[in-house]
């Protein structure tokens, strides 16, 4: 055993079995998933193309401007990529060979073996005298105890001559051992060492690499190009003209992807999105890719296509062969305009576990019916007989029109230097002289540059039921990274599904591996083994996902009555509909106006602060209508909103949501204000009365009151003006809510007549000696004052200026022109001087303004002008020099 553990191959295997057995002795739990990456689905959601129509359409309208950048010129020889490599090669031989160190070596090598040989038989040797030496070590104990037992004189003399015997024998088998284990110690040191011989040289040395006259050209013309690496890499022309083209292609595809309704008849588009998590082993996952799997296994839809009221109303209707909807009426009584727009709602489906039970029937088609909801399995490829045979083919009524993203890529600027170096070197020498030498050197730099593509995530499976996702590393590592990864199909569905059954499995696999074939592939004993960790996929799940919709099965709403309080023309109204599952996208008009969607019609300090809303703001704030709506929930709205001032009766309001667009006015199957079977805008043949009795429709009250009440007592505007002969004035006094009882007072004074109408009050007064006139309206209950407007037969000068002056001379005598300005003139007015001058002419323009000639005018004149119909004056000073004008 000694021995066999000398050996460093047994110690290497004991090692290894300690191990082995230690690591039995680890808990396993960890290693029970040995999946590195794992990909784990989550519940997939939907929503239809009516719910995201008016996104999809803004965005439409955005993607119309998109354009693919001009391409340049085309030149297929240009220079698309930098490729430097610099090559030198350097070769030396040397050989080095010792005669003398042979045959020193050869000797000591005969010596150490000899040694080695007899230490070994001295080694056997000991270990045979140590034995000898044992027995009669063992013997000698033996004799003496014997010796120590005996009785006889005799017997003891005997055994002691046989204990000097062994003692003498173990003396000299002593003697052995020492000689021994001295010639043992002699061997221990070898006589002779053993010379190695080297060769000399072989460092690397660039200075004796070959020189070449175009170093200098080729080290310029590449800094100059290194030097210019972010500007010279570029596609080449073929790839660039490739990209265009598949970017405009790109542009159509999403384009026609936005707004996608020519999907056929009977089918609808459903956007699905897809999580799914990646959770990535941090050391193990270098150079692995993983693929997330997904498969549309079959679709549920309700068995019965209508409800038992639909089916009696339609029957009628084809029995009577027409209906007419004109005006809201019908030539079957007990079906109303709503009815024929919106059917009344059906039950929902059942769950999951009662549509695919074990107590569901199967039928040819393996189609299960559960509770009136059916199951269509689309995994069961139905066969067609045709000319060559049966035809099987595969239903296809479910299927993918777009996959997002479709790939996900960089255009990434590699570069790459490469420097490689190496030495060779053999010596050799001889007795008889001679020597050798080689000497080997390499040296090889490569630079490059390229653009290229590099991928991180791509799509498969369009067009079909089956379809997924690769996720690869992104551009510049090797481990892809752990995250939620959130995808996209666009799916076509028959219109009457109701529900998608969905499967779900994520894989991954070395980057130079296959990948599975199919989705069946995935669940494959290949693929799913648990103690592999190279590849592998992990338990495939299923998903329920209900695809939206009313509680008839499609994108409806129903309205089921309106409440409001009927207000005054011109005031605002605030109208509540209640209904079922209106959709967040409803909107309303009033009379063709839209209501702006409103954050919190209760909340004013919940301002749209948006660019689009402030935009849409400006455009509606010129509308006479004006108003907001707010969606409370999915069965209730909110409309407040004001109509014109001369409005009365009521607006027609529509309600319009993807798929759907409804004029609540026509509708007489509604609850209004309470009322059941009520009409905003109803015919009077079916008006419910004393003679009419139900079937019949109430019609509500107006929304707006055409005959509103007294309005409040006011005054708009003061109108006076002079007569044209006598000093009396004409007061038009026009405000609201005049009647006989009030009293109306012009400067405090009664002007003793009653108003003409409620918004008119006329009356004749004696002209006041005041500046300003004021209207004062006195009733029972206040007393209301008019703004003070001017006195049109109050007499006063503002201003004289002076017009002419020419003196007198020996043959003429002086005049003196001056223009007059002020207020109360009329052709009945008289104007005096003082002293020796004289009024030549006086000429009234208007009520404000005369012109007047002074005849011998002195240095400055009083000049007085009277009103002989108010009997008032006012006298201004009048000065002769033109440079100076006078204000009073």
């Amino acid at each position: 055993m000694k021995s066999h553990f000398r050996n460093p191959l047994a110690r290497l295997l004991l090692i290894v079995l300690l191990f082995n057995s230690f690591a039995g002795l680890v808990p396993t739990t960890a290693q029970a998933q040995n999946r590195i990456i794992v990909v784990n689905a989550d519940q997939p959601n939907v929503w239809t193309l009516e719910q995201a129509h008016y996104l999809l359409a803004q965005m439409h309208r955005r993607n119309l401007d998109l354009r693919a950048k001009a391409l340049e010129d085309l030149d297929a020889n240009a220079i698309n990529g930098l490729n430097f490599e610099v090559f030198r090669q350097l070769t030396e031989i040397a050989a080095n060979f010792n005669q003398a160190d042979l045959v020193n070596n050869r000797a000591a090598s005969r010596n150490r073996q000899s040694n080695n040989e007899r230490r070994q038989l001295l080694l056997n040797r000991r270990d045979k005298l140590q034995e000898e030496q044992l027995v009669l070590t063992r013997a000698i104990s033996q004799l003496e105890s014997e010796k120590a037992n005996a009785t006889s004189q005799e017997e003891k003399d005997r055994l002691t001559a046989q204990i000097t015997a062994k003692t003498a024998e173990r003396a000299v088998v002593n003697s052995q051992i020492e000689s021994t284990n001295s010639e043992l110690t002699s061997l221990g040191t070898p006589s002779t060492t053993l010379t190695a011989t080297e060769a000399e040289g072989g460092e690397f040395e660039p200075d004796k690499l070959p020189k070449s006259t175009f170093d200098k050209a080729v080290e310029d013309a590449a800094k100059k190009q290194i030097e210019m690496f972010n500007v010279n890499p570029q596609l080449n022309a073929t790839l660039k003209l490739e990209n265009f083209l598949q970017m405009q292609y790109e542009i159509i595809a999403k384009q026609l992807t936005l707004l996608r309704d020519e999907v056929g008849p009977g089918e609808r588009l459903l956007f699905l999105e897809l999580p799914q998590t990646v959770n990535v082993a941090h050391h193990e996952a270098n150079k692995k890719w993983a693929q997330s799997w997904w498969k549309i296994v079959g679709y549920t839809k309700k068995n019965e296509g209508r409800s038992e009221r639909q089916r009696q109303r339609y029957a009628e209707r084809n029995k009577n062969g027409n209906s007419n909807n004109n005006g809201g009426n019908s030539n079957n009584a007990g079906e109303t305009y709503q009815d024929r727009l919106n059917p009344a709602p059906a039950s929902t489906s059942e769950k999951v576990r009662e549509i695919l039970g074990s107590s569901a029937e199967e039928d040819p088609r393996s189609r299960k019916r559960a509770n009136n909801v059916e199951f269509i399995d689309l995994e069961t490829p139905q066969t067609f007989s045709t000319s060559r045979g049966l035809l099987s083919i595969n239903d296809r009524s479910v299927r993918t029109v777009e996959l997002i993203p479709r790939q996900s890529s960089l255009n990434v600027n590699d570069m790459k230097l490469k420097v490689k170096a190496g030495a060779l070197t053999a010596v050799a020498s001889f007795l008889f002289g001679f020597g050798a030498r080689l000497n080997v050197q390499r040296q090889r730099e490569q630079f490059t540059q390229f653009v290229q593509q590099e991928l991180y995530s791509s799509a498969f499976g369009k067009g079909s039921r089956e379809f997924g996702w690769t996720f690869t590393p992104m551009p510049g590592t090797d481990r892809l990274h752990s995250g939620v990864r959130t995808t996209y199909a666009v799916v076509v569905v028959p219109e009457e599904a109701t529900s998608l059954i969905v499967e779900s499995n994520g894989c991954y696999f070395p980057r130079s591996a296959y990948q599975p074939n199919d989705f069946a592939d995935t669940t494959n004993s290949r693929w799913t083994d648990t103690n592999r960790t190279s590849r592998n996929c992990g338990g495939n799940k299923a998903f329920l996902v209900p695809i939206p919709g009313g509680a008839n099965g499609d994108n409806d709403f129903w309205v089921e009555g309106l409440s409001y309080q009927p207000v005054n023309k011109g005031e605002r109204i605030v109208v509540v509909i209640s209904g079922y599952n209106f959709s967040s996208q409803v909107g309303a008009l009033i009379n063709g106006v839209p209501l702006l969607q409103s954050i919190g019609v209760a909340q004013p300090f919940l301002l749209d602060d948006s660019r689009a809303g402030i935009r849409v703001g400006e455009i509606f704030e010129k509308e006479k209508i004006r108003g907001n709506i707010e969606r409370i929930d999915a069965n209730r709205l909110v409309l407040s909103f004001v109509m014109p001032p001369d409005f009365d009766e009521t607006p027609t309001i529509t309600l319009i949501a993807p798929g759907k667009a409804i004029d609540l006015n026509w509708l007489d199957n509604i609850s209004i204000n309470g009322v059941p079977n009520s009409t905003l805008l109803g015919d009077n043949k079916r008006k419910c009365s004393a003679t009419r009795p139900p079937p019949c429709v109430t019609i509500a009250a107006p929304m707006f009151r055409g005959a509103p009440g007294p309005p409040p007592l006011r005054i708009d505007s003061v109108d006076v003006f002079r007569n044209v002969s006598g000093g009396m004035l004409t007061a038009i006094v026009t405000g609201a809510g005049f009647n006989s009882t009030h009293k109306l007072f012009v400067n405090g004074v009664d002007v003793g007549v009653s108003p003409a109408t409620s918004t008119l009050w006329q009356a004749q007064i004696p002209a006041p000696p005041d500046a300003t006139i004021q209207a004062t309206l006195s009733t029972s209950e206040k007393t209301i004052k008019s703004k003070p407007v001017d006195n049109p037969a109050f007499l006063s000068v503002r201003r004289v200026s002076v017009v002419s002056y020419e003196a007198a001379n020996g043959k003429t005598p002086a005049f003196l022109v001056v223009r007059i300005e002020g207020s109360g003139f009329n052709d009945a007015m008289t104007a005096s001087v003082s002293g020796r001058a004289r009024i030549e002419e006086l000429i009234v323009s208007s009520s404000t303004e005369a012109t007047l000639t002074i005849k011998n005018p002195g240095a400055a004149e009083v000049v007085t002008l009277t009103d002989p119909r108010t009997n008032l004056s006012v006298k201004a000073v009048v000065t002769r020099k033109p440079s100076k004008e006078t204000e009073r």
